[in-house]
Parts: structure tokens; sequence; C-alpha cells
């Protein structure tokens, strides 16, 4: 068998911790989580996080980042190729989809564990650890522009009024995407995300002017 390089021994001791640390704060909170926790739960040395990552604020970022990679990864199927109001329902769709249907050969409920771990860490930031606030806020305004790109693909297509402010609606769609997303997550037994989409869908549309 080929012997991996250190290099690569590195970048995957950082990924499980990242994966580990993404399941551990979505479960316990920014604040409930350790990273010797995470070391533990990666199942490497317990100073392996603080060695790669330094602290855990600096562990935090990186599993948002990774959260929003592997969120664009799981939509690009269903957006390639449409622009304007077609992409902006497909991305509505591949995000409130993502929570049930993103998994992985490790972790069949992928999708649950990123959303619950964006959605936790939102929460503490505007209660029990405001230092969170900031990468809270970065990560919302990557999800607000992706809307916005779409808006402003529809107001060049002729599909919306060039006096529309994609900024405020961007932030109705937004809120719209994480409060049925955070229903599931509290009440999937009575929230179904297929079953609402078509009215979300249709809510999108009357964003558009009539004919």
């Amino acid at each position: 068998m080929e012997r991996r390089t250190q290099a690569e021994r590195t970048e995957t001791s950082k990924r499980e911790l990242v994966e580990a640390a993404t399941v551990l704060f979505g479960q316990h909170g920014y604040a409930g989580t350790t990273l010797r926790e995470v070391g533990e739960r990666a199942g490497v040395s317990s100073g392996l996080a603080t060695y790669h990552f330094g602290s855990k604020e600096t562990l935090f970022r990186a599993a948002l980042e990774s959260i929003r990679r592997t969120a664009t990864d799981f939509a690009k199927p269903t957006v390639a190729g449409l622009r304007g109001m077609a992409r902006l329902e497909a991305v509505v769709d591949a995000y409130l989809r993502s929570y049930a249907e993103n998994t992985s050969p490790t972790n069949p409920n992928l999708g649950r564990d990123l959303g619950r771990t964006v959605l936790v860490a939102t929460a503490e930031a505007i209660s029990a650890t405001p230092e969170l606030r900031d990468l809270v806020a970065e990560n919302d305004g990557v999800v607000r522009q992706m809307v916005i790109d779409s808006l402003t693909e529809a107001i060049e297509d002729g599909e919306l009024s060039p006096e529309a402010d994609t900024g405020l609606m961007a932030v109705a769609v937004v809120g719209l995407m994480r409060g049925i997303a955070l229903q599931w997550l509290v009440s999937p037994d009575v929230v179904s995300i297929e079953a609402v989409l078509p009215t979300v869908r249709e809510m999108i549309r009357t964003l558009q002017p009539d004919p």
C-alpha cells in the first residue's frame, strides 16, 4: 500500500477535526464544545485541534466554510445552467432539500447536522456567545449574496423591475428559507420539506410582476 505523505496526513486530520466540530457545535453549541472533545470525536490526539487551528473560533470559521462548500456542491446540479428567477427557485429548493437529502457514506444525517450547526450558532450569537456575531453575520452575508446574484440576473433579464431592492428581497427570501429549516429541525414529523416546496415556489414567483 502506498504510504501517505505528511501533508496528506495533515489534511486528513484537519478534515476529520472540522467534521467532528461541525457535529459537536450543532449538538452542544459553540460554548458547550471544547477542542479536546473535538479531538476525541475525530479520533485523533486531543492536542491536534489546538495545533492545527489554534483556537475554537478559528475551528468554527473552518466549520462554516466547510458547510458552505458542502451546500454549494449539493446545489450545483440543481442550479446548473439556470439564471434569474429560475435559479433563485432552484437555490431555495436545494437549500431546503439539503437538510433531508444531503448525506455522505459516513454520515447519513449530514444535511441535518450542517444546518443545525448554523442555526444553533445563530441563536448563540444573539444570546450566550456574542463573540460569534461577526462570524455568523459573515456567513449570512454569503447566503444573501447568492440570492442577490439571482435577483440581479432577473432584473437584467426583465423578470423584475429595475427598481427592485435586491438587498431587502434577499433578506426576506433567506428569512423564509431559514424559518422553514428551523421548523423542520424542531418538528420533522410535522413539517414536511417536500410538501412545503410548491408553496415556497409560488411565494417566490409572486416577486415577479404580472405580465
